[in-house]
Parts: C-alpha cells; sequence; structure tokens
C-alpha cells in the first residue's frame, strides 16, 4: 500500500531530509532550509524552491512525507 503524502502547507520548513512529491519529477529526496526546499540533482547540482508565499502561488510538490517513510 503505498504511502500517503502530507499537504505541503504542514511540511516542516527546517528539516534534515524529506521526500518531497514533486509534481513532474515524482518523489525527490530534499533538505529543508528555512524559506527555500534544496536537493541535489544526479549532475551534483543544487535545485532550488522557495516556498509559496500567498494561496495563489503555484506550489510545485503535491506533498511530503517524512525520511523514514520510504528510506525502509
Amino acid at each position: 500500500m503505498p504511502p500517503t503524502w502530507h499537504p505541503m502547507h504542514t511540511a516542516p520548513q527546517i528539516v534534515e531530509r524529506i521526500w518531497l512529491n514533486h509534481l513532474t519529477l515524482g518523489p525527490i529526496l530534499a533538505e529543508g532550509r528555512p524559506g527555500r526546499w534544496y536537493a541535489p540533482s544526479a549532475a551534483r547540482q543544487v535545485w532550488r524552491w522557495y516556498r509559496p508565499v500567498g494561496p495563489d502561488t503555484l506550489e510545485p510538490f503535491a506533498g511530503w512525507l517524512p525520511y523514514e517513510a520510504l528510506a525502509g
């Protein structure tokens, strides 16, 4: 049974490792920093996503899971 993704508005601002369900990339492993999400790509680049400020801002993620949920 697949895990249930939590709504993004409940995601922690600061976390060591977290799974984010990207709308086009699927689950990615990211780190939470104040105001941003950081995720290293396979090319050793770092992708940055700013957290949305208002209710009308497009959110690139459909939900989140704690690291332990998919790390098993």
